[in-house]
């Protein structure tokens, strides 16, 4: 958990967030609280705790944060994307062997884990 809060403030800086960094990590905290983790995690490399946190600020960005709506695309990521985003995640897919693909099943899969939509 403390790894994914400290590549979260970072993230904020370059996507130009104003959202207080303290509702931000509070609001992490609360999913990352909904998880059923019953073994530890494996070691993860930077540039995958970064794909990790700029996908759960984007999966929590449109209803617990409005703030941070703005900087992330609500519908599939073929549609109009923040510059800023679009180069952050580039940045951060790319670094770690991510594809767009992926990271929106990820984006997916978070927001609706039963595939109701």
């Amino acid at each position: 958990e403390m790894s994914l809060v400290r590549h979260v403030r970072p993230l904020l800086t370059k996507l130009k967030v104003r959202a207080p960094v303290q509702d931000v990590e509070r609001v992490l905290h609360e999913l990352i609280d909904t998880f059923n983790c019953s073994d530890q995690l494996p070691p993860l490399q930077h540039h995958q705790w970064r794909i990790i946190a700029l996908l759960f600020l984007h999966a929590i960005s449109p209803q617990r944060l409005p703030n941070l709506a703005s900087s992330f695309p609500q519908g599939l990521l073929s549609e109009s994307i923040d510059e800023k985003f679009e180069v952050l995640r580039n940045e951060v897919t790319t670094a770690g062997r991510f594809t767009v693909d992926q990271y929106d099943a990820f984006i997916q899969l978070i927001r609706d884990p039963f595939g109701h939509h």
